[in-house]
């Protein structure tokens, strides 16, 4: 069975909430970059 994937108009409450947090993490200094990560 395939499911398409739509995505809504506008985020929801949740999405919201999880964005607002990204960028108080970033904002704090609390982020990694890509960069720091050891891929091995």
């Amino acid at each position: 069975m395939l499911i398409k994937f739509i995505p809504e108009s506008e985020p929801l409450p949740d999405e919201i909430d999880a964005i607002r947090l990204g960028r108080d993490e970033i904002r704090r200094g609390e982020t990694v970059s890509h960069d720091e990560i050891d891929w091995s």
